[in-house]
């Protein structure tokens, strides 16, 4: 059975290592999609209208909810 390419020299000198041990190569699946990365936290704004008004936003959304 050939063997899969390599996806770089790491892998290759992995499997070198366990063929010059005897073993057999463990084949680990490469996840098929990684979970999207955290949204980056928003710039706090200096206004403090602006600060006062989301503060006013949330609070309501909370009793709201």
């Amino acid at each position: 059975m050939p063997k899969p390419p390599y996806r770089n020299a790491r892998q290759l000198y992995a499997d070198m290592e366990l063929e010059a041990q005897g073993a057999r190569r463990a084949t680990i699946p490469f996840p098929a999609a990684y979970p999207p990365p955290p949204e980056p936290p928003r710039p706090q704004t200096q206004n403090p209208f602006v600060r006062l008004w989301q503060w006013f936003k949330k609070l309501v959304r909370a009793v709201l909810s």
